[in-house]
């Protein structure tokens, strides 16, 4: 401080006596003495024990680098006369700040490293007489010097405490919750909030670092039992108990082994983790310098529980039902979850901020984490498939995606075929493209079984019966976002969805009853509540079954009285075609319309194997009834529906037996209209932003003698096959491979014939009628002549007895002959007369007479 001071010892340069250029001064020149002095401050005046110097050195380096400092005082003197300069320099790891008036500081390079030191001058020169020795206080402030090992600094963003809370779930009816707490550092205001204050108030210390509290320990400085016990587990458990509604215990908190990770008796290794070269549990040199990187580890585990990973998911998102209650999903069974989970994902972004709650608000710069070790049936969808976690930031989390799925996910890119085995996009018969996340073939079924001509009566008769399969083999259902926006999937294969339905048969309302989801469905003038169960299927079938009669009934109802109104009309169309004049109108009735739709009881899936090969089918049929148009009894043009009756027609038999059924197949032989040639459309369709491009197959039945003479297709999708005798065609539309789907065709060439088999069909009563007419005229012939000959005989047995009896009155009474004397041919006799001479046998002429006749 000031301009330097030149001192001399040399005798010749004092006085004026001496040299006249130097002033006559018996202070100057200054004799100047420098006195090197160490000074070893006493511990106890940083609350320090008293240790051996080397331990106590590395003691003082570890909490100057640890980040405190330690403030001390020196009592400076100058005795009269003297000017004394104090030049303090701190140990090579410290620095001084000078807190007094008087010092001052001096910036100084060690090693390429700067410190501070301090000077301190007291000039008590201009002291007379008996004012003594001069004194003061230097004050000084002893912190780390920063060289290639800095003083630690925590900030608010650093992580003081990390909570790990995990539950062994993978054992759900013996779960075990393990909390472990990773102790980085702790802030002094907290220590002192729990009593706990290691020095006095010489040393201020802003946080203990981990490190810092090994070294507290080795040197005694804490009592471990008072820290463990005040740490915040309990509040930690109480928490994580009220936050999965289940009654948790927890053991005593103990230290775990030390690891390369850290723990409280973790020890460094020398060059590795520490500078130096016998480091102990705590270091003092290098990067890792008494910080938190190798914290201090503190574990407790919970008795175990019985815990439903599914209901403490539920929670964890905060998915509630339609009360706001958490969402119960109990009633579905692991093995149900398991298939359930191979198809689709639940997924949600979860805030974590939700586990704060589980930290007490006087523990800062907290982190979290909360993994949950999953059981074999579950899976889940981040990067470790084996466990969820969710982890809490006290700088700031964002959400975080939690999602499950199951342990073998659904593979559903795979095509379909009617009957090859190993299916390919490319085989001839597939039906679903592996491509298509909805696969559903129809299959439409209709049976003209017959068809009669009543000429008598002037009406036509039709027997039909059709039918409607609807076979599900798997469906992607694309669900609104803000209606389910945790569910994942892409297709469901035919077997989940059976499997969803009867699962619903153990839940009274069905399966998400009471869930909060709309499965209210239009049907006519009202709405209906479909329940997904067993039940809720077969009601909702008979609902649309019974939709579907008010809807004919209604609507024959509604034909009725429109033709009704238009009698006069149809009247004057009627006459001017020469129909009888008692025409009566017109009359409607389709009463023997039935429709009835069919949904098979489903059955749950044994095992966790999945597949679409077997599809979930839906029909609709029309039972067999009998169309009539023509005239009725009252004079009415009448179209009318009733049930048809099962009757044998002998027409038909008889017909079959003078063809051969087996040429059907390749055509019928009859009288052919020309061949109608027609590009047949694929069918497709995008509904709710799903793509349906279903495979449908048509199957049309003929009576006897109608059907086709030509049926084929450019892509081989047409089959003609006989059946009983009457011919069945088999169509499949062009599967959809465009877009727009109406792109893909198929050229359809189609010929009907009117079959000789029919026509002899219609003709074969009437034929019935001649033969049978005929036949009973020669039946007739046949027995007159029958009796006649039976007669002749007779009478020819009886003339031969009269012979044989020789008696006149035998032929008289018997043979009816006119008695003698009379006139033979006036009287009736024929032949000639036997009582004339010469005497004629009367047998012989009466035989000759009949015969004549």
């Amino acid at each position: 401080a000031g301009a330097p001071i030149i001192c001399s010892d040399d005798p010749g340069g004092d006085s004026a006596d001496e040299d006249a250029s130097v002033s006559e001064n018996a202070y100057y020149p200054p004799i100047c003495l420098r006195v090197i002095i160490t000074v070893n401050v006493d511990p106890s005046t940083f609350g320090l024990p008293t240790v051996s110097g080397g331990e106590m050195e590395r003691l003082f380096r570890g909490l100057l680098t640890m980040g405190g400092t330690a403030d001390t005082e020196f009592t400076l003197i100058a005795e009269e006369g003297h000017l004394v300069s104090y030049d303090i320099s701190p140990p090579p790891y410290a620095n001084f700040q000078i807190l007094d008036d008087f010092g001052t500081p001096v910036s100084r390079t060690e090693n390429l490293y700067s410190y501070t030191s301090g000077i301190w001058i007291l000039d008590n020169t201009a002291a007379f007489g008996g004012d003594g020795t001069m004194t003061d206080e230097a004050e000084i402030r002893i912190s780390r010097r920063n060289t290639s090992t800095r003083a630690v600094e925590f900030s608010p963003t650093d992580t003081s405490m990390d909570i790990r809370m995990t539950v062994d779930a993978r054992d759900e009816a013996n779960s075990v919750v393990t909390l472990g707490i990773d102790l980085n550092y702790l802030d002094t205001s907290l220590l002192n909030t729990w009593g706990i204050q290691p020095f006095n108030d010489g040393v201020s210390l802003p946080w203990i670092s981990s490190d810092g509290i090994r070294m507290l320990q080795e040197f005694g400085y804490v009592d471990l039992q008072q820290l463990t016990g005040m740490l915040p587990l309990t509040d930690v458990a109480n928490s994580f108990a009220e936050q999965t509604g289940s009654s948790v215990s927890f053991s005593d908190i103990s230290f775990t082994p030390p690891s390369d990770s850290g723990g409280l008796n973790f020890t460094h290794t020398a060059l590795v983790t520490c500078a130096e070269i016998s480091p102990t549990g705590f270091c003092v040199e290098g990067a890792n310098a008494m910080n938190g990187t190798y914290p201090i580890m503190l574990e407790s585990n919970s008795t175990p529980i019985n815990l439903d990973v599914i209901d403490l998911a539920v929670r964890l998102i905060n998915e509630t039902d339609e009360n706001g209650d958490p969402l119960d999903i109990s009633f579905i069974e692991k093995n149900d979850l398991a298939k359930i989970l191979n198809v689709l994902s639940i997924s949600k972004e979860v805030n974590p901020d939700i586990l704060s709650s589980y930290i007490p608000e006087s523990f800062p710069s907290t982190d979290i984490t909360l993994t949950i070790l999953l059981p074999t049936w579950a899976r889940s969808t981040g990067d470790v498939p084996d466990r969820l976690e969710l982890v809490y930031r006290h700088q700031g989390s964002s959400p975080e995606e939690l999602g499950l799925t199951g342990p073998v996910p659904w593979d559903w890119e795979h095509a379909l075929c009617y009957e090859t085995v190993n299916c390919l996009d490319s085989s001839p018969d597939v039906f679903c493209k592996s491509d298509w996340a909805t696969c559903i073939k129809v299959e439409v079924d209709v049976d003209l079984s017959g068809l009669r001509i009543l000429e008598f009566s002037g009406s036509i008769e039709a027997d039909i019966e059709a039918s409607v399969r609807l076979h599900v083999h798997r469906i992607g259902v694309p669900l609104q976002a803000e209606e389910i926006d945790m569910l994942t999937f892409e297709s469901i294969p035919s077997d989940l969805i059976r499997h969803i339905i009867a699962i619903g048969d153990r839940r009274d309302g069905g399966l998400i009853a009471g869930l909060g989801f709309n499965t209210d469905i239009p049907i006519g003038d009202s709405n209906h509540t479909l329940e997904i169960s067993n039940s809720g299927f077969q009601n909702f079938s008979n609902a649309i079954s019974d939709e579907i009669a008010r809807t004919i009934e209604q609507t024959n109802i509604e034909i009725q009285e429109m033709v009704d109104e238009a009698s006069d009309d149809i009247q004057d169309q009627i006459e001017s075609q020469d129909l009888p004049d008692a025409f009566n109108g017109i009359k409607i009735d389709l009463s023997g319309i039935s429709l009835i739709t069919e949904i098979g009881q489903l059955t749950e899936v044994t095992g966790n194997e999945l597949s679409d090969k077997d599809p979930l089918v839906i029909g609709a049929s029309l039972e067999k009834m009998t169309l009539r148009l023509g005239i009725n009894d009252n004079k009415e043009l009448a179209f009318i529906t009733s049930p048809a009756q099962v009757t044998a027609r002998i027409a038909e038999s008889l017909a079959s037996s003078f063809f051969d059924s087996s040429a059907a197949n390749t055509g019928m032989r009859g009288f052919s209209a020309p061949i109608i040639e027609e590009e047949v459309p694929s069918v497709g369709a995008d509904v709710e932003g799903m793509t349906i491009r279903p495979s449908i197959k048509i199957e049309l039945g003929f009576p006897r003698g109608l059907g086709v003479s030509e049926f084929s297709s450019s892509n081989g999708n047409a089959e003609i096959e006989t059946i009983d005798g009457r011919q069945h065609l088999t169509y499949i539309l062009p599967l959809c491979d465009s877009d727009p789907c109406e792109e893909t065709t198929d050229r359809v060439s189609l010929g009907f014939v009117l079959g000789y088999e029919f026509l002899l069909i219609e003709f074969i009563p009437y034929l019935t009628v001649i033969l049978g007419l005929i036949t009973l005229i020669i039946f007739r012939r046949s027995s007159k002549r029958a009796r006649k000959r039976k007669k002749l005989a007779d009478e020819k047995k009886r003339a031969r007895m009269a012979v044989q009896q020789n008696t006149s009155e035998v032929l008289l009474d018997d043979m009816n002959l006119p008695p003698p004397g009379t006139d033979w041919e006036t009287a009736g006799g024929w032949g000639e007369d036997p009582w004339e001479d010469p005497y004629v046998d009367p047998a012989d002429v009466y035989m000759q007479g009949r015969k004549s006749r």
